[in-house]
């Protein structure tokens, strides 16, 4: 048995690349991705929203007490 037969087949340069080229496209998607969510305006809706979320709980749990 050769030392070959235990080892990962090669990839070729051009799989290689390939490869590159995906891994660059992914890590690009994800900093726009992350850049988008980082935008102050939009940091700002989703704590507005959530906050709207948490008043309205409250108002109707503050509902519920009352009635």
């Amino acid at each position: 048995m050769s030392s070959s037969d235990t080892t990962e087949p090669r990839q070729t340069p051009a799989e290689i690349q390939a490869e590159i080229d995906r891994e660059q496209r992914q890590f690009a998607e994800t900093l726009d991705a992350l850049e988008e969510a980082a935008r102050p305006g939009n940091i700002a809706r989703r704590q507005i929203g959530k906050a709207k979320e948490r008043g309205a709980r409250l108002v109707d749990e503050a509902r519920a007490l009352v009635l």
